[in-house]
């Protein structure tokens, strides 16, 4: 009975010192190193689901033939292509029209507030970003602002959230 007792203090210890080195701020590189990691696997975790969300999957039917299910494949695929060169053509021309610094960024998760809406971002204060600088999408329309940063990610707010309208300058 004392061994566990012993065995649950020291855990109790641990847990408040790392707790402690949290908020001081001393484990902020560790926590930096793990998130990089985690986000290169999210990315790819998010990319696939939105993916298959997004209803974009091909159903091949029930025909055996490899050339047709090849031609639908590759048609499907060349669709997407047009899709995505509409977009970024649209995207290069607000870049060149804006006098503002622009960062790329992929969306590589979404925040699992209830009440709020968040989503998480692959850029973060290495490249530039700052809290509350404002977050855009296609032609310059305004999706939300930037909640908290991180050395390699970033927490965006989108405008339908309920506490975006008290945002501090």
């Amino acid at each position: 009975m004392r061994a566990q007792r012993t065995v649950l203090v020291r855990i109790a210890i641990v847990i408040l010192a790392v707790i402690g080195l949290h908020a001081v701020g001393w484990l902020r590189p560790v926590e930096s190193g793990l998130r990089s990691v985690l986000n290169l696997g999210l990315a790819g975790a998010y990319r696939a689901a939105s993916f298959v969300a997004g209803g974009r999957e091909t159903a091949t039917g029930p025909s055996n033939e490899e050339n047709g299910q090849n031609r639908e494949a590759e048609r499907v695929e060349l669709d997407l292509l047009r899709a995505e060169n509409v977009e970024l053509r649209a995207l290069l021309s607000f870049s060149s029209s804006t006098h503002y610094a622009l960062i790329g960024a992929d969306v590589i998760g979404r925040g699992v507030d209830p009440l709020g809406t968040t989503i998480i971002i692959n850029q973060g204060r290495r490249s530039g970003l700052r809290l509350n600088n404002p977050v855009v999408a296609g032609q310059g329309r305004l999706i939300g602002t930037v909640a908290r940063v991180e050395e390699t990610a970033a927490v965006v707010r989108l405008i339908n959230d309920s506490r975006s309208g008290n945002l501090r300058p």
